[in-house]
């Protein structure tokens, strides 16, 4: 079907139909539902969010918004064809306030995926003696969550000294943070599926997930940003350590970056990461040498908006007008057959940690 959604003309049918599931993936069965957006944006605590959706109350009543999740699927294809079906998530209710007026009553529910689960505070104290490898603290965590399908990058990356959650408000999410910053892998994120992904960045030295050109653009919509004015080159990582020994550690951007401290004269812009738990020096250093060298100040975003393609999703490569870069958010509305689908790209010079 990829023809049918890379065609800038010609009849294709589509919209988004809702499926109801166990917390599996397994459908139990559907939803009708109208209007609201759906979203991820990747430096959001809750990445995958969907708003503003008017299920049928009918639909709503043989639900159980405790146990149930929710499965959004754009669905495409040509008319008298057999569609295509794209799942958009894996989402659980978070809010569901019933407006009522002139003797309606309309549900206007948000769900968010299963970062929700991430975001809740540990029950118990986890963590481990120096030497734990990163992957086994990573997958008891995970799992002490609830959450049920995951993947995660074998890596031989150790924790140097003891590591453990910091009282009693801290979550699963933070402690997987540590575990991401010490792996170089990017931070926990679920996919359309609903799997969890724990792994470092994809290159953008590949082919691409799906290819845009101007054609396939809304005029006037799309704008390119270079950030290097505004971009750190140098990056410092502060925590405090068990016996209240400051710790800190400094990691500078490859110098032949065009933002690098050697091509600005000399001049240094940090950015200060604020951590907690980090046990030692020298994994203070290794912490900051993995920002440097994974170096979140893009100098290239752009923002375009299209027809919808459920092609693609975040931390995906995308190739604008033959230049690659990282899908890192996006936002399709409203969910209806004539939804606008509009993205957020990236790319980043290639930087290491000195």
């Amino acid at each position: 079907m990829s023809d049918i959604l890379d065609a800038t003309s010609g009849m294709r049918a589509q919209g988004i139909e809702y499926e109801v599931t166990d917390a599996r993936g397994v459908t139990l069965g559907a939803l009708r539902g109208a209007g609201g957006t759906l979203g991820v944006q990747t430096t959001a605590t809750r990445m995958r969010t969907m708003t503003n959706v008017r299920f049928h109350p009918s639909d709503l009543a043989d639900v159980n918004p405790f146990t149930d999740w929710v499965r959004p699927v754009w669905v495409v294809g040509r008319p008298g064809a057999q569609p295509d079906r794209y799942p958009l998530g894996l989402l659980t209710f978070v809010a569901d306030p019933v407006k009522h007026a002139s003797g309606i009553t309309e549900h206007q529910t948000t769900l968010h995926d299963g970062s929700a689960l991430l975001d809740t505070p540990m029950l118990w104290s986890d963590g481990g003696a120096g030497g734990t490898r990163v992957v086994d603290l990573a997958v008891r965590l995970v799992q002490a969550a609830g959450v049920l399908a995951y993947t995660v990058q074998d890596t031989d990356a150790a924790f140097l000294d003891p590591v453990g959650n910091v009282g009693g408000t801290t979550t699963y999410r933070q402690m997987l943070l540590n575990c991401c910053r010490v792996a170089g892998w990017l931070p926990p994120w679920f996919d359309r599926n609903g799997l969890l992904h724990l792994e470092p960045p994809p290159t953008l030295d590949r082919d691409p997930d799906v290819t845009y050109t101007n054609a396939r653009v809304i005029n006037g919509t799309r704008v390119t940003n270079p950030n290097l004015l505004a971009a750190a080159n140098c990056h410092k990582v502060t925590s405090i350590g068990a016996v209240g020994t400051p710790i800190t550690a400094i990691a500078f951007v490859n110098p032949a970056a065009p933002h690098s401290r050697e091509n600005r004269g000399g001049r240094i812009i940090i950015e200060d990461h604020q951590l907690q738990g980090i046990p030692s020096q020298e994994q203070a250093q290794l912490m900051a040498d993995r920002f440097a060298s994974a170096d979140p100040a893009t100098f290239e975003t752009v923002d375009f908006t299209g027809p919808a393609d459920p092609r693609h999703d975040v931390f995906s490569v995308v190739r604008l007008n033959g230049t690659n870069y990282l899908e890192t958010a996006w936002t399709l509305g409203p969910l209806a057959s004539n939804a606008q689908h509009t993205h957020h790209l990236q790319r980043s010079p290639g930087v290491t940690g000195v």
